[in-house]
């Protein structure tokens, strides 16, 4: 038979066990759990899709420029933030008016005018209230058959917002250049070479909404 000692030593083991036990019954906290079992926080929109976002709003300016009032509101609407987008579509029909009113100054029908801006480059960086993108390209107007295309050079700094997971544009701001100097051997063609160019798809699709 055991001794006394033995048997209080069986019994506080068995003691310590069902203390141990008991104690390993408590819902574990998160931190105690498996990783395969925590729950990941649902991560937000990346940087990347900031980049994507602001290119392709950079590349639609020729079919906002394009639409009429309504459907250029809507167009706005799908890839702008509900604060921006009534202002964004007032400063692009202010400066739609703006050219048109030159056009028609040097006595140019402006009914068929085109534009397109093609990004060429883009950065992108986190900020304290989303991201913001710097997109560097080339902007093309036209009024095909009538007067030879103008271009401009310029860059295009454009703040995004998370809203509900996905980023849309709210703040617009350009400014002219960085301008490369053109070839002193170019030449300049009549207003007719750029009809078939300018009627060609876009190399580079739009995709905002």
């Amino acid at each position: 038979m055991a001794s006394t000692t033995t048997k209080r030593l069986i019994a506080t083991g068995i003691a310590l066990v069902a203390l141990l036990v008991a104690g390993c019954s408590d819902t574990p906290t998160a931190a105690e759990l498996p990783a395969a079992t925590q729950q990941a926080a649902p991560a937000g929109p990346s940087l990347d899709d900031a980049r994507t976002v602001a290119i392709a709003a950079v590349a639609s300016i020729g079919d906002v420029a394009a639409a009429g009032f309504a459907s250029r509101s809507d167009l706005i609407e799908s890839f702008a933030t509900a604060r921006f987008a009534p202002v964004l579509l007032d400063r692009t029909n202010e400066q739609l008016r703006d050219l048109t009113r030159e056009f028609i100054g040097r006595g140019v029908d402006p009914s068929g005018l085109r534009a397109l801006e093609v990004p060429l480059t883009a950065n992108v960086v986190a900020i304290d209230d989303g991201a913001q993108a710097t997109v560097w390209s080339v902007l093309v107007v036209a009024v095909p058959g009538t007067a030879a295309p103008r271009q401009m050079w310029r860059t295009v700094t454009i703040e995004l917002a998370d809203v509900d997971g996905r980023w849309a544009v709210d703040d617009w701001r350009s400014t002219p250049g960085p301008t490369p100097v053109p070839s002193t051997e170019g030449l300049y063609e009549a207003p007719t070479a750029f009809d078939a160019p300018l009627s060609w798809l876009p190399a580079i699709e739009a995709e905002v909404g």
